[in-house]
């Protein structure tokens, strides 16, 4: 139930306290069974009173709600004393006997008084303890009109020896009632809280009561404990385990320079506390349900049946022998496509008994097809090529082409959620855009969509980098940038490097649902708030980043079910999901090889190949006498053939100056 309907429960039952308190104040000795019935009932209304109360407090710690657990308290048990002096004085009326009337008579009168039935408040003698003490045995005991002065003090007769008449004997009053000492025993209490090991909810529960209990009764002896708070915050940080510590720290950072109240620190420790709750409560269910399939399954196994039937000789279907049809001679000698309209024809069960011996599959191993082990559906292709005659500059002999079908239709049963967040990156300008990235562990580098980079106006550096993914395929980078991304929750801050790409991926999900399937506590703060809804990715951070994002803190909703991770962007959200779109996407896959084809296909390339023919076509030729003319091999465009005009002259010149 939430806090609404808690506190509805509530003033239910402090309605029917209340209808108690009206009986009694109009009550009359005639009504004394009534009384009676009514008191019985009582204790019941006061037991679901704590419990409500409990629970409100778990969702609500302001001081309201603690005064309304001490007023019930006090207005409870005053009630109770009056009713039950009721009941002692009609008691006393049946035998005779006046207690009020006759306060002095002898002690064997006195014994014969029937003292009402209640718990006494239990006190063994410690400071801390004494206020609580006193409070309770005043308004129960102490203030109670409907009790005698020798009720009284036998009443507190029935108390532990540390607090027996301690309110009836000034020494023992004074002595309890040490300010002083008081107040150092709550200041060493607090001192004294023992520190918690190990992440639990049951430990951080006791340590929450514990330190407000002393500081509510610190604050009733008149200390300023509202000017404690960094005295307080510090003690009980060291008390706190190492996981729920950095929680703390990684929270009190996140509001930068303004300094957690211990009301902060108080409501900080009570969220951390339900989230530890209901993990372990979701963890116990995940265990209570593997221990009962467990249970389960050994029963399945363990259990024995017994049947009585009459038996009779088996008849064949098919023979009309006296034998199973499975050991008939002339339905193994039959073709498996015979023995198959056969069965069909008998209208026989073709998941036969067992599962085949051959191939594994759910019909009789003597309707096994020798081909069925392959995946092969629909053979929507018929050969028609070895009716045709095949003939061309082949050898004589026939060949028979080879032509293999396959369609395979798959059809996505369960869907995979992939972990985005939604973080703040910042522009030129130092304004900061929120963007959706996917948080990618198998990348090495971090992308940037070329719409977001536009957006951001940031400025890049020129690169030429191919980029290798899934079955090598290969994309050019021409751009990469640095950018600033933080988180939206806390003060995480980092810069990296982008490589820019026009798009980084398909929308994710695949689909959008409804986020109330999951069942994700309400409380958390997640990364991408609209992880159901089907989006763009603006940016992809790799394994570089990646795994100093994750936190301490995991949570698992449950088999087939995705995981609760902890980041610096809050709580990411990955794994399956098992829920169906409304339009499943379905996977198609149609592979036709034709053997024979292919290969002639490709001995034809193999001959035919001719890296040349271009460059054979623009310098070769056939004269008018049918003869071949190759163009010399002169360099066109040359504008500047440099001073090579003398060297050329001289080595004209040369030869005849020899001669």
């Amino acid at each position: 139930m939430d806090l609404t309907q808690l506190v509805q429960r509530r003033g239910q039952i402090k309605g029917q306290f209340t209808r108690f308190k009206t009986f009694l104040g109009g009550y009359t000795s005639d009504r004394y069974i009534e009384l009676q019935t009514r008191l019985d009932n009582l204790e019941t209304v006061f037991k679901d009173f704590q419990a409500i109360q409990s629970e409100i407090e778990f969702l609500d710690e302001s001081q309201q709600t603690l005064l309304e657990r001490e007023q019930f308290e006090n207005s409870y048990y005053d009630t109770i004393a009056r009713a039950k002096g009721h009941i002692l004085d009609h008691e006393a009326k049946l035998k005779g006997e006046n207690v009020e009337s006759r306060p002095r008579e002898n002690a064997h009168h006195v014994s014969n008084v029937k003292l009402p039935s209640m718990t006494l408040p239990e006190f063994k003698g410690e400071y801390h303890k004494w206020l609580q003490f006193h409070d309770t045995f005043m308004a129960l005991i102490d203030k109670n009109k409907n009790l005698s002065d020798i009720e009284k003090i036998l009443l507190s007769a029935r108390l532990p020896k540390g607090g027996s008449g301690a309110c009836f004997t000034g020494s023992r009053s004074e002595r309890f009632e040490n300010k002083r000492l008081i107040i150092d025993k709550h200041i060493q209490a607090l001192f004294d809280i023992t520190p918690i090991s190990k992440e639990s909810h049951i430990s951080l529960r006791n340590l929450i009561d514990n330190y407000q209990k002393h500081l509510r009764a610190l604050k009733q002896l008149g200390e300023p404990t509202d000017s404690w708070d960094r005295l307080i915050i510090h003690l009980l940080d060291s008390k706190l385990d190492p996981a729920t510590k950095r929680e703390w720290q990684q929270t009190s950072i996140a509001k930068g320079r303004i300094l957690p109240s211990i009301a902060d620190f108080t409501n900080f420790l009570t969220n951390h506390c339900q989230l530890l709750e209901r993990v372990n409560a979701g963890n116990n269910a995940n265990s209570q349900q593997k221990s009962n399939q467990r249970f389960s399954d050994k029963n399945r196994h363990d259990g024995k049946t017994f049947s009585h039937a009459s038996t009779s000789n088996p008849v064949c279907p098919f023979c009309k022998n006296s034998h199973y049809i499975y050991h008939c001679k002339d339905f193994q000698a039959l073709p498996v496509k015979s023995r198959l309209d056969e069965i069909k024809k008998l209208k026989l069960c073709l998941n036969c008994f067992l599962v085949a011996k051959k191939c594994k599959k759910r019909h009789n191993t003597l309707l096994h097809f020798e081909n069925c082990n392959k995946t092969s559906v629909n053979n929507s292709i018929q050969n028609q090529t070895s009716e045709q005659n095949v003939s061309a500059n082949v050898p004589s002999h026939t060949l028979q082409p080879s032509v293999t079908t396959h369609s395979i239709n798959l059809k996505n049963e369960i869907q995979v959620l992939l972990s985005t967040a939604v973080v703040q990156i910042k522009d030129s300008f130092g304004n900061f855009h929120n963007c959706r990235v996917l948080l990618d562990s198998g990348s090495q580098s971090n992308f940037l969509s070329a719409k977001l980079f536009e957006k951001l106006n940031l400025r890049s550096q020129k690169i030429n980098l191919p980029v290798i993914g899934i079955n090598e395929a290969s994309t050019n980078v021409s751009a990469i940038v640095r950018a600033t991304i933080k988180s939206r929750h806390n003060a995480f801050q980092t810069e990296l490097c982008f490589f820019i790409l026009p798009k980084i991926t398909e929308h994710v999900p695949n689909f959008s649902f409804d986020a109330l399937e999951l069942k994700i506590p309400g409380n958390l703060k997640l990364a991408d708030p609209s992880f159901n809804v089907r989006g763009e990715i603006d940016a992809l951070l790799g394994a570089g980043i990646f795994w100093d994002l994750l936190c301490i803190g995991q949570i698992k909703l449950g088999p087939r079910q995705p995981i609760l991770q902890k980041s610096k962007f809050g709580w990411v959200l990955s794994g399956p999901i098992n829920i169906a779109p409304a339009q499943t996407k379905q996977i198609s896959c149609n592979f036709c090889a034709n053997n024979e084809l292919e290969s002639q296909l490709e001995r034809f390339w193999k001959l035919e190949d001719v890296p040349e023919a271009a460059k054979y076509s623009q310098t070769y030729s056939h004269d008018e006498t049918g003869r071949f003319v190759v163009r010399l091999p002169i360099r066109e465009n040359v504008m500047q053939l440099g001073n090579s005009y003398d060297n050329a002259l001289k080595r004209f010149h040369s030869p005849s100056k020899e001669n």
